[in-house]
């Protein structure tokens, strides 16, 4: 083979990526592009036409460099509305958007008290699809008569893209099984949640399994033949779907997901968890459990770009197991704790604390609050088997040994930074009937229990306290 002939595409909130593989899945080609973000307050907005208009691009660089095949990878929770003319109707309301939180009161009563319920609680927390469209829908109310007739479309980002790049309306069930209106075991609509949030009865994308998706994409004449979600899609890149393995993704979100494996997903899930289908095949189908935390890698992002002028070598080098400022990261009710609002701190300077002190307050602060995330999953389900780690905070190598020391586990590197691209390629491989192999190489890292200087249970408690105590939601104290 003399020409690379698949490309991993990876949508991300902060950064599109896209890698061109060989057959042994090896990039020759990568590029990277900033994925702009309107943060105002509560707003988390994206540019539909823009992303799209990137996409197209990217594809069409992909098909002059003689990939005929993409897998896609995108991020989940999103938002978007448009219309079958193909003309956007809404932004893209991001997984970080929090409006329907804070607009959450305005919900029906009974989707209100129906959110208590163990069952279908999670399908009505502020984070679903259903939510999410219910709360915008609630300022735009002129959209749902088109909705209601079939005139619109309202999903994630990855059944726009679909219908944009290719005419079909396809979405990921991985993805799909998350937004609260889809039932994860079954993949068939939860006419209960339409009814409670009283929502117009939308169409919902064909669900095309991750091993048999094709959707030509006309103009460049390419083949879409992966379509998952980010973090799925990762699981997959790591090899880590086997039962018992953990994959750990440090990026602009923490996400904590651990493989069931193909038995079937318990009917209780531990508090502010949730369950995912990490793959879902036509033969078979591979269960998880996900705790994440919102914003944590985004706070690392900010002090680094802010503090050390973009230098995340500076940012290493603060880190030691001397006894920091406590500073409580930016977390956000998303899971793994539940709050009712984002929040993060710096708690008791005194004189002599530098930049550098304060930036190892951050880093210990994060760890800490990913270890309480992994406490709450092994207490369920026991020591994970294998624990992988990968996103672009794995750069930081002091940081991965805080990692290991507040888990208190071996922890395994990935040394590749293309897993969610390389999952979606190699997802697409399949799907096409194309044989490959890769390998993955890690670094492994022991733990130190020196390192590990905070009880991840006093960050959240302090992150309780600030949500108590202070007025406007989105101050830092």
């Amino acid at each position: 083979m003399d020409e690379p002939r698949i490309t991993g595409l990876d949508v991300g909130t902060s950064k599109i990526k896209m890698y061109i593989y060989d057959e042994s899945m090896v990039p020759t080609k990568e590029y990277h592009i900033r994925n702009t973000t309107r943060l105002q307050g509560a707003i988390a907005e994206q540019d539909p036409l823009k992303l799209l208009e990137t996409i197209k691009e990217l594809i069409e660089k992909s098909a002059r460099l003689g990939s005929r095949i993409i897998g896609l990878s995108t991020y989940r929770g999103s938002l978007v509305i448009w219309g079958k003319d193909k003309k956007p109707l809404s932004p893209i309301i991001t997984w970080m958007d929090l409006r329907s939180t804070i607009n959450y009161n305005r919900l029906p009563l009974k989707a209100r008290i129906s959110a208590k319920l163990p069952f279908i609680g999670p399908a009505l927390s502020p984070e679903s699809l259903g939510t999410r469209l219910k709360t915008y829908l609630l300022d735009s109310p002129s959209l749902e008569k088109p909705l209601a007739e079939g005139k619109a479309y309202a999903w994630n980002i990855d059944g726009y893209l679909t219908y944009m790049l290719t005419g079909k309306y396809a979405a990921d069930p991985s993805t799909a099984a998350l937004t609260g209106l889809i039932n994860p075991r079954t993949l068939r609509p939860l006419g209960i949640v339409f009814n409670l949030l009283n929502l117009p009865k939308i169409q919902i994308p064909e669900l095309v399994m991750h091993d048999s998706l094709s959707l030509e994409v006309p103009s460049d004449q390419v083949v879409i033949g992966g379509l998952i979600g980010d973090q799925q899609a990762a699981s997959i890149g790591l090899d880590c779907l086997d039962r018992g393995c953990m994959k750990i993704s440090l990026g602009t979100g923490f996400f904590v997901d651990l493989s069931l494996g193909k038995r079937s997903p318990p009917s209780r899930y531990p508090s502010g968890t949730i369950p995912v289908a990490l793959y879902v095949g036509s033969d078979s189908r591979i269960a998880g459990v996900e705790g994440y935390l919102t914003g944590m890698g985004k706070s690392v992002e900010w002090f680094v770009e802010n503090m050390f002028g973009g230098s995340y070598r500076e940012m290493d080098e603060s880190i030691t197991p001397a006894s920091p400022p406590l500073v409580v990261p930016y977390i956000w009710g998303g899971r793994t704790p539940r709050l009712s609002r984002g929040v993060s701190g710096i708690i008791g300077l005194q004189p002599g604390y530098t930049m550098k002190s304060i930036a190892n307050g951050l880093a210990h602060g994060v760890a800490a609050a990913l270890s309480y995330v992994y406490n709450v999953l092994k207490e369920k389900y026991g020591p994970p088997s294998d624990i992988r780690v990968t996103g672009g905070l794995t750069r930081l190598t002091r940081f991965n040994e805080l990692v290991a020391s507040y888990l208190g586990e071996k922890i395994r590197v990935s040394r590749r930074h293309d897993t969610s691209a390389l999952g979606a390629a190699l997802l697409a491989a399949k799907s096409q009937g194309i044989n490959v192999t890769f390998e993955q190489e890690f670094q492994e890292i022991d733990p130190d229990p020196e390192l590990a200087v905070l009880d991840s249970r006093e960050i959240v408690e302090w992150a309780m306290v600030i949500q108590k105590k202070m007025k406007n939601p989105y101050s830092i104290m």
